[in-house]
This record gives C-alpha cells, structure tokens and sequence, in this order.
C-alpha cells in the first residue's frame, strides 16, 4: 500500500517533466558555454586581425627610418668628412638631400654638439641654432642611432610642413671615438602618407603614429588637428607596462574604442589601431541574438519530445516495476517484451536476475548442507571417541590413536572456522599481513611432514625440489603463507587417490617467491574450472559427492595471496592426469639469519631455574579452568581461580600475583575492565588475554585497555606454556 500511494503522489510523468526540467540547466550552462567562447573566439580573431595591421605597420615604420640610418652611416664615410674638408663635405650633403624626397634637411654636429653645416644653408652661413639638443646629446652619450621627438618646424620650399623630428647617427673615429653627429631631419608628413598606402581594417576608426616620448607624429583621422599633440592618456596608459596589446581606450575625439598597439622594435615609436566599442560589440550581439534564438527553438522542441514520449516510457517502465515487485516476492516474473531498447535490457536484466536468485538460492542451501556436514563429521567424531573413552569402550592399547583421532579433527574443526573469519576479514579489507623473517624451505618441509602420514596411508608420494637460485629466508607473513600452502597441498592430497604430489620452490624475479604444487590426481573439466575460485564452490556439490569440503579453499588462498600482493592460479589440469598450481607473492629477502627455538626444552630449562609462581586465572567457564590447570600442572606454578572480573579485581587487592591469564568475556564484570581496574590501582603485574574473541581488532582494543599480551582460544599447550614462562622469567 505504501508503494502503491506513492506512485499516486508522485507519478512517473511528474518524474519525468521534473528530468526535462533538470536537463534544461545544464543545457543552458552548456549553451551559453558555448555562445562565450564563439564570441571569445570571434574577438580574438578580430583582435589578431588588428594587431596583425598595427604589426605591418610598426614594421614600415622600422624600415623607413632604418633605411633612412644606413643612408646617414654611408654619408658619415665620406672621405671629405673623414679629411675634415667641410666645403667639400657640404657639396656631398647638398647632392644627397636632393636624392632623399622624404629629408627635409642634413645637419651635422661635432661631438661637443656644435652645427657645423647644414644642407638648406650655405657653407658660409655659421651661426645657425639647433631646434632640439636633448636627443643631439643622448645620441652622443648612447653612441647608438636614434629618432628625436615629433616638434614644430617652420615649412620650407622642398617640404611644406609644421612638423618634423630628427634621425641622429653618431659618427666614429679609427679609435672608436664620437667626432660627429649627423642627423636627417623628417617631415611628418612622410608617415601619413606611409599610413595612407595601408589599407584600413573593417570598421576602423583611426591608426595612429606616435614618436616614444607620446606625441603624434602621424594619424589618418583629423591629422591637421591632432598630429603634434600628445596622443590619449588610455594609450599612454598601456604603454607604461608593456610595448604591444590590446587594450580599452577612449580617442582624441572621446569615442571609445579598442585599440590594438605596438612599439617599434628599432624606433621605439607606437603605432595604434582604434575599432569604435559600439561597432566591435554590435557583430557579437547579433551573434549572441542568433543563437540564444536558436538554444530556445532547440529546448522548446526537445521539452514537447520529451513529454510526448514519456507517456510511451511510462508504460514500459511501470511494467518493469511490476515485473519487480513480483520477483522481490520470490515469484517469477512474466513481462512483455517491448521496442524501446533500455526498457529490454531493463527486462533481461529482471529475467536474468530471476534465475540468478534462483541458483544462488540452490548455491546457499547446497553450501549450508555442505558445511553442516564438514563441521557435524568432525565434531560427530570428536563426540563419539570421548563418549567412547569415557564409556570404557576403548582398550588401553587403542586409546593413543583414538585420541590422535580426536585432536586430528578438533584441528579440523578449528580450521574451518578460521577459515570462515579470514574469508570475512578479507572481504571486510581488516586482514592484518605480518612481516616475519622465516625460512620458506623449511616451512615448506615441515607441510610436508604435517601431510606424510595421511599421504603415506593413501599410496601417495610427496616429493620436493628447490630451485639453487630460489629465495629461501626472506621477509613476510609466514602464517598466510602456510594457510596457502596447507590448501593447495590438502587438495591435491585429497583429489589424488594414488600417486605423487611434487611441491616445488622456483627461482624468480627479485622480491617474488613462486612455488608450484602438481599432483597426479583426478583433475578438473573446462566446466569446474570456471568457477574454481568462486566462494563455496566445489567440482561436486551434490549430496553423493565423494570428496568432502566446504568449497572456501581455493577462494580463500586467491583472496590470501593477493593481499600478500600476489596470486594463486590454476596452470593446468586435466581429467585423470591431475593439476598444476602456482602460488606467487611479494617476499624481501629478510635482513638476517633465522634462529628456531626448541619450545620443550626452553620451557623445562625456565621451570627448573625459578621457585614456584602464583598465576590467577579469571575464567567462566569450568571446562577451560580445568583445561588450562591441567596444562600448566607440570610448569610448577599455583593457580588461583576468579570466576568473573568482580572477583579477579577483589583477589588483586589482597593478594600477590606473579602473571594474570583474563578471560575478555565474563559476567558482571568483563577482562577489558577488569584489567583497566587493576592498572588504575598500579599494579604492574602482567595480565594476559587469553580469549575466544580472534579478530586483529580485538587484540588491538585488548592492549590499548592494559593487557600485555593476546592469546586466542582454542590455545596450543606448548604456545601457553611458553608464553608464560616468558613473563614468570627472574
């Protein structure tokens, strides 16, 4: 009913006009994404085009006045100059000012900046004063060529104009020394006719020549007006930082416009090139008209497709949900199939689904049947020889191997459940990888040691290589490593009824260990390899199986491996000729040798060189008291018993304890508080956890909260025995 009143609120129309309202947005952002860089891209060509022109210009500017200082440099080597004959010298400059149209005159000045002569003047004529100094002398200083400012100048038969400026080239000397100056003097009326000869750029307004102290030299709008005059304080502006651009300006006349600059690289003159805002803004508009009309035709048109096609999807789609509703009860679904493609994949995929619960759920109980019988056998076992010994049912001669029997399958049983926990470790990314220096050729004799006796009972063979160049103590997780190998050679020993297992340690590249493990066994199909490493798998899952197992096996070791950072694979196998597996994983080679411990002999060596120890054991649990005083009656130590954490604090307070072993789970009070009481008091006694909680997280909590140490339930003898001795040392 829920869900049927919620469709009723909010139906697939509403969602859909809501998707197409949403879709509008993103298009618009995307739109006007786009209309801004159209434009951007429109201004940036115009602005190219601009200072492409103000380029070409600023270039003739160049030649001009550098073809006018090669022409000065050629007059300065006149031997007549050089020979100081003047009249000669004024002869020379007369005959030359008739070959220069756009010289107006030629002067020259000693290096004290004293006129000689001058070409519109007789040779005669002596007292003539120079117009403008400031550059005669920067000349002279620079030793460089260079162009005076624009100034005023009367007008004179060969040129009639009101402006001009100076081109100054110092002469030298064989010693390298300024002795004259000659200097062309320009009318400006030169660079407007070099302005006219350039073809004006689309919606121009004015360009513009302007000498490097700011003044106009040359302008194609109003140059009687304005040339002579400072150019416009926003061009002037630009030209403090930088020496070409593009920048806003407002001309001589007030309009405002965008001008594309550039200095001369020689003359250090600017030429500017100024487009009206209005003018260079009004193709954008148009621009941003036409396509906004556009973006709104194209939205309109797809918001009506929409909504007319979300009628035909809604159909489809509710089907599909219905079809859904149906499998979430379990019931298979019937749906139709349908035109529009996704809603197809959208049915497939519900059909699909269907059979895939339906294996899964098969997979489930298949693996619940499998594990109820791997963990009832084992326990059934252990239940039935203690039921027996304890019913007198098993001679004294036989009572070795049955309890050989029972430990056998308690260790079964154990490693089932560890089993369980690391797959949920792994897939929870909690698993912790240790690094360990050990010896990989031992660890790999001793799986076999582990695995000969059963091997030997099955007519199967075990033998070993090791590779000369092969690492053999090196730096990682040992115990990961035997669970690795424990699975692999397990398998092959129970899928090979008769043969030989060959475990074989390879050379291999530097930082990788890489060990094989082949048997001669049953081997697999194309069809049970498919899905051999898949969790709880198994090449027989049915209930007249004849090989046992919970199918986490494989899936674990994969699982395993990769977190030691590398692989478990299957290289070959086929039916009746058995199998093939590599194990590779990251494996430092380790910096030192490795050094066992004879555990027997250590912890007899420990108990007789110390006096008898007290040690309280808080437990709840009789069994596991009785268990471990029959573990430690030999070890010469006095155990006292605290039945929950309440009393294990009480019997600290009032007694002298050598070591603690604390249960975590107890009631009234549990060990986690038990031993942060018990160190609030300061008491430095070691108290050691000894639990059936097994997680890496657990241990981490245990020794933040006092514990000294961590050891886990179901716990190995000689493991306890060493371990507490390790803390009763003197």
């Amino acid at each position: 009913m829920a869900i049927a009143k919620s469709f009723r609120n909010f139906s697939l129309n509403a969602y859909l006009i809501g998707i197409v309202l949403l879709a509008i947005v993103p298009v618009l952002i995307f739109c006007g994404f786009v209309v801004d860089r159209l434009l951007e891209n429109e201004r940036e060509m115009s602005r190219r085009y601009l200072a492409k022109a103000a380029d070409e210009l600023a270039f003739a500017v160049d030649q001009e006045i550098m073809g006018s200082v090669r022409a000065l440099k050629t007059l300065g080597n006149s031997q007549s100059l050089r020979s100081k004959n003047y009249k000669v010298f004024h002869d020379v400059v007369t005959r030359t000012l008739k070959t220069q149209p756009s010289w107006s005159n030629i002067i020259l000045h000693s290096a004290k900046a004293e006129r000689i002569l001058s070409g519109l003047h007789s040779y005669t004529e002596k007292s003539l004063a120079t117009a403008e100094v400031a550059s005669l002398l920067e000349a002279i200083k620079t030793r460089e060529p260079l162009v005076g400012p624009v100034i005023a100048v009367p007008s004179i038969e060969k040129i009639n104009a009101n402006y001009g400026f100076g081109i100054r080239v110092p002469i030298f000397n064989d010693q390298g020394e300024v002795i004259y100056v000659l200097t062309a003097a320009i009318a400006t009326q030169h660079f407007q006719e070099l302005i006219s000869r350039f073809q004006s750029t689309p919606n121009e307004w004015t360009r513009a020549i302007v000498d490097r102290f700011g003044t106009l030299a040359a302008r194609s709008l109003d140059a009687e007006k304005f040339v002579g005059k400072k150019a416009s304080q926003t061009l002037r502006n630009s030209l403090v930082n930088t020496d070409s651009g593009f920048a806003n300006s407002v001309t001589l006349e007030g309009v405002e416009a965008y001008s594309a600059y550039r200095r001369a690289p020689f003359s250090k003159w600017v030429v500017a090139i100024a487009v009206p805002r209005e003018t260079f803004e009004a193709e954008y508009r148009n621009t941003l008209w036409t396509l906004g009309v556009i973006a709104v035709l194209l939205l309109t048109l797809s918001t009506f497709t929409t909504v007319y096609f979300s009628r035909w999807l809604r159909k489809s789609i509710k089907e599909v949900a219905d079809a859904a509703a149906t499998l979430a009860k379990g019931e298979t679904p019937t749906l139709a199939p349908t035109r529009i493609h996704e809603v197809e994949l959208l049915r497939s995929s519900l059909l699909s689904a269907s059979g895939l619960l339906k294996s899964r759920e098969k997979a489930k109980s298949d693996f619940l049947a499998n594990m109820s019988h791997e963990l009832r056998t084992p326990l059934g076992i252990v239940i039935g020889m203690t039921d027996s010994v304890a019913s007198g049912l098993i001679p004294d001669e036989e009572k070795p191997k049955v309890w050989e029997i029972i430990k056998r399958n308690g260790q079964q049983l154990l490693r089932l459940i560890d089993d369980i926990l690391d797959i949920s470790k792994v897939d929870a990314s909690r698993l912790t990888v240790e690094k360990i220096d050990f010896s990989l050729r031992d660890l790999i004799l001793a799986i076999v040691e582990d695995f000969s006796p059963r091997a030997r009972e099955r007519g199967i063979k075990i033998k070993t290589e090791f590779d000369a160049q092969a690492h053999d103590i090196i730096k990682t997780d040992p115990v990961r490593i035997r669970q690795v190998l424990v699975n692999l050679v397990g398998n092959a020993v129970k899928f090979t009824p008769k043969g030989t297992i060959l475990i074989k340690l390879h050379a291999s590249p530097d930082n990788f260990a890489r060990v094989t493990v082949s048997d001669s066994g049953i081997g697999l199909t194309q069809e049970q390899q498919a899905g051999l490493f898949s969790d709880f798998t198994q090449g027989d899952s049915s209930h007249t199986r004849k090989y046992g197992g919970t199918g986490l096996g494989l899936s674990l070791s994969r699982k395993l491996a990769r977190a030691l950072g590398g692989e478990v694979r299957l290289v070959t196998s086929e039916p009746g000729l058995g199998s093939t597996f590599e194990f590779m994983f990251l494996a430092n080679s380790a910096s030192g040798q490795i050094r066992s411990i004879d555990r027997s002999t250590h912890s007899a060596r420990q108990s007789s060189s110390r006096d008898s120890a007290k040690i309280l054991l808080a437990e709840d649990s009789a069994d596991n008291v009785t268990l471990i005083k029959t573990y430690l009656k030999t070890s010469n130590i006095e155990v006292t018993i605290a039945a929950n954490g309440v009393e294990a604090v009480e019997l600290v307070k009032t007694n002298r304890f050598d070591l603690i072993l604390m249960d975590i789970q107890m009631p009234m009070m549990d060990g986690y508080q038990a031993t942060q009481t018990i160190r609030e008091s300061n008491q430095n006694v070691p108290i050691i956890a000894l639990t059936a909680h097994a997680l890496a997280e657990h241990r981490a909590e245990a020794l933040k909260s006092g514990f000294t140490d961590f050891l886990t339930k179901p716990i190995k003898r000689e493991l306890l025995i060493e371990t507490v001795e390790k803390y009763l040392q003197p």
